[in-house]
């Protein structure tokens, strides 16, 4: 999901030649701020009260999956059957379905959300 954010950023800022500028904006993305702004449903609702489902969607399965990996990693010496190969296959799935529906959303959209995970606001 974060590759997806990060292909679909510099492809929409920049454009599809992997330029300097490209790879600037493709690098600009970092893990944890955009968990925290995906968790942060008011401010995601006050940047742009016209997100679509297929964006809040993404946002949602992005901060969990990012929490689930953090849970993962510290608990992989005490419990390295944290999570079974059946939830991890629907989670696949249900990561799929989150991708290809973010792709399909109008190009606006996923632009602006970029913008709204990417900078910071400022009053």
């Amino acid at each position: 999901m974060f590759h997806c954010l990060a292909n679909n950023a510099a492809n929409l800022f920049i454009g599809g030649k992997r330029s300097l500028a490209w790879h600037r904006v493709h690098r600009a993305l970092e893990h944890g701020k955009v968990r925290v702004a995906c968790e942060n449903k008011k401010a995601m609702a006050e940047f742009s009260p016209e997100f679509p489902p297929e964006i809040h969607d993404f946002a949602k399965m992005f901060a969990e999956l990012q929490k689930m990996r953090q849970r993962a990693d510290s608990a992989l010496d005490d419990n390295p059957k944290l999570y079974c190969e059946s939830d991890v296959i629907v989670l696949i799935d249900s990561v799929a379905l989150a991708l290809k529906q973010f792709e399909q959303a109008d190009v606006q959209h996923r632009r602006d959300f970029i913008a709204y995970v990417l900078f910071k606001a400022r009053p």
